[in-house]
C-alpha cells in the first residue's frame, strides 16, 4: 500500500491458477457492500492484471412504499422459506438474495451439493466440486434456469421486492501499471517477490511482473449521499 491508499496486490504468476475463473481471465474480482447484506458474485468488479484501477464510490438509499403503492412487501408480514431462511441468519433482505437461495435449494435438491456462485445459508450441505456435480449444476440447475424461467418463479412466488435499498454507483478510470520506472523499484525493493518467482524458477521481467500484480484504490467521491424516498401522492 501507497501513501495514496493504493493497494497493490500480488495475484500469482501467470502459470499459476490460483482460482477457477482464471482460466478464462487473469486478475481479481472486487466486491463493494453493506456489512448487512451478503454480496454475490456477478455484482463484483473485475480488476485486470497490468492495470492501477481508481474507482470512486457514490452511496444512493431507495425507500418505496409498500403495497398496494409498489410491488415491494412489508417482510413482518410476508411468510415464505427463503425470506425466514434470511431473517434468520441475520442479513438484511433482498430480492436478488432471496432468488439466488430459492435457485440453490432446486440445485441442491438435484445435485446434492450447493453452487458456489450463488448464495447457501444451508450449514449441512457440501460444495458441488468434483466433476460429477459440476455436470450436474450445469446440465440439470443452470441451463433449468435459463431455460424454463424458474427464476421468475423464485421472485413470483417466495420472494418480494424489497422496499429499501442501496445501491452503489461507480466511477472507474485505469492506466497501465507499472510503468518500467517503478518496476524497477518494485523488483529491487521487495524481496518476497523476488523469493516467490525464485521458487518458480523464472526471472523477473517487466512482461512477467505486469502479468502478475495490480492496484486499485477505492474511495467515495463525495462525502454525502443520496436519498430516494417514494412518498403516496396527495
Amino acid at each position: 500500500r501507497d501513501v495514496y491508499k493504493r493497494q497493490e496486490l500480488f495475484v500469482g504468476l501467470p502459470n499459476r491458477a490460483l482460482l477457477i475463473n482464471q482460466a478464462v481471465e487473469r486478475g481479481l474480482r472486487l466486491l463493494v457492500y453493506n456489512q448487512s447484506l451478503l454480496p454475490e458474485f456477478d455484482e463484483s468488479l473485475s480488476l485486470w492484471v497490468g492495470t492501477s484501477t481508481n474507482i470512486a464510490l457514490k452511496k444512493v438509499f431507495i425507500k418505496h412504499l409498500p403495497q398496494p403503492y409498489s410491488a415491494c412487501a412489508t417482510l413482518n408480514k410476508y411468510r415464505s422459506e427463503f425470506v425466514e431462511l434470511i431473517r434468520a441468519s441475520g442479513y438484511a433482505y433482498r430480492q436478488k438474495m432471496c432468488q439466488s437461495l430459492c435457485e440453490q435449494q432446486y440445485t441442491i435438491d438435484m445435485c446434492h451439493c450447493y453452487y458456489p456462485y450463488l448464495i447457501n445459508l444451508r450449514a449441512n450441505v457440501s460444495a458441488c466440486s468434483n466433476a460429477t456435480q459440476s455436470e450436474c449444476v450445469f446440465n440439470k440447475a443452470v441451463s433449468y434456469f435459463t431455460e424454463s424461467g424458474y427464476s421468475l418463479q423464485c421472485q413470483e412466488r417466495y420472494c418480494p421486492p424489497e422496499c429499501d435499498m442501496v445501491r452503489w454507483e461507480y466511477v472507474l478510470s485505469s492506466a497501465q501499471y507499472p510503468s518500467p520506472e517503478y518496476a524497477n523499484r518494485l523488483t529491487r525493493g521487495s524481496e518476497k517477490l523476488a523469493k516467490i518467482f525464485r521458487e518458480e524458477n523464472a526471472s523477473i521481467t517487466y512482461e512477467r511482473l505486469r502479468e502478475s500484480i495490480l492496484a486499485v484504490a477505492v474511495y467515495f467521491n463525495e462525502l454525502d449521499y443520496t436519498l430516494v424516498n417514494e412518498v403516496a401522492s396527495m
